[in-house]
């Protein structure tokens, strides 16, 4: 054979394997390698999902932990609708509420109570059940601070654990107008259980 049909040989086998090993790369390995992202990517998926159900786990633990350590359900009921008006307490939470976020309380009221019924059956009936009427205090307050210590202080009143409702707001606006300072007018409902 001469020298230059081995050259030409030699160049030919070269681009047969070069060509085997392209055909061998994008037939047999990068198949393989998508293959392994995929279960690369469902791996990481399960993973994430096993750690999201680990933290929610942990946070019922949390709750349910908090939960016994408040003592029995009877307990945690007398905080959220206590068996008698307890005024004190009430105004108490509220004064805490206002210290806490920056509200200056200017008036609190509190209205007579008044009993409503939960049912709409006999005043017998009613007596033998175990549900017995929710009293509900009116309180009426006067306040002034910023807007965004209101908003705070209105937040922490839906989130107390006394059952609290807000049954209006009037909102003035003092000092100058660029001023985001205001008089609030709030008119809250909470409940008890009537005896």
């Amino acid at each position: 054979m001469k020298h230059a049909t081995q050259r030409l040989l030699s160049l030919a086998i070269a681009i047969a394997l070069f060509l085997g090993a392209l055909f061998a790369f994008f037939n047999l390995v990068q198949p393989a390698y998508q293959s392994s992202q995929l279960v690369k990517a469902q791996k990481i998926s399960k993973e994430n999902f096993l750690k999201n159900q680990q933290e929610t786990i942990k946070q019922v633990k949390t709750v349910v932990d908090a939960y016994k350590g408040n003592g029995n359900l009877q307990n945690l009921t007398a905080l959220a609708l206590p068996p008698s008006r307890d005024e004190a307490n009430l105004v108490n939470q509220i004064n805490v509420l206002a210290t806490k976020h920056g509200i200056a309380i200017q008036n609190l009221t509190i209205s007579a109570p008044t009993a409503r019924s939960v049912t709409s059956k006999t005043k017998a009936t009613a007596s033998s059940s175990l549900v017995r009427p929710i009293g509900v205090l009116t309180i009426q307050v006067r306040a002034t601070a910023s807007y965004a210590n209101f908003r705070q202080f209105l937040e922490s009143v839906e989130n107390n654990i006394r059952v609290t409702d807000v049954n209006g707001l009037t909102v003035t606006p003092l000092g100058r107008p660029n001023q985001d300072y205001y008089g609030y007018d709030l008119a809250l409902a909470t409940y008890y259980q009537n005896p």
